[in-house]
């Protein structure tokens, strides 16, 4: 940046208070596990919603924040590009207005097997 300052306003908000103004299709992507945006936060996004919106949801079975590309790149790809595609083509009028899917929690599950395991 050549070493010039730039100035900056950061402003602290809040993603349910800045959901109600969204009007167009989202998709919102979240993790099992994840620390940084747990579950519950993008459930609650999801369902608060106004439901006259096109929104998609997935939690997948990804073990950390943003792991959902990394643990199925190809799953991860076909769903936004099915997204994106949906909204081009006009099919989101023919769709249900709201979905979620939540992918098994298989690292959880995981763990939860062998932490009872005696070494």
């Amino acid at each position: 940046m050549g070493g010039k300052n730039i100035k900056m306003l950061i402003k602290k908000s809040s993603p349910l208070k800045v959901l109600k103004n969204i009007k167009i299709p989202f998709f919102l992507i979240g993790c099992h596990n994840d620390d940084k945006a747990p579950v519950s936060s993008i459930e609650n996004m999801f369902y608060l919603h106004e439901e006259n919106s096109f929104v998609r949801c997935w939690i997948s079975e990804g073990r950390r924040h943003f792991d959902a590309i990394f643990i199925n790149p190809e799953k991860y790809i076909y769903k936004i590009k099915k997204f994106i595609f949906d909204v081009i083509d006009g099919k989101i009028k023919h769709k249900k207005k709201k979905k979620i899917e939540i992918d098994p929690c298989i690292y959880q599950r995981n763990y939860q097997r062998t932490a009872h395991t005696n070494f």
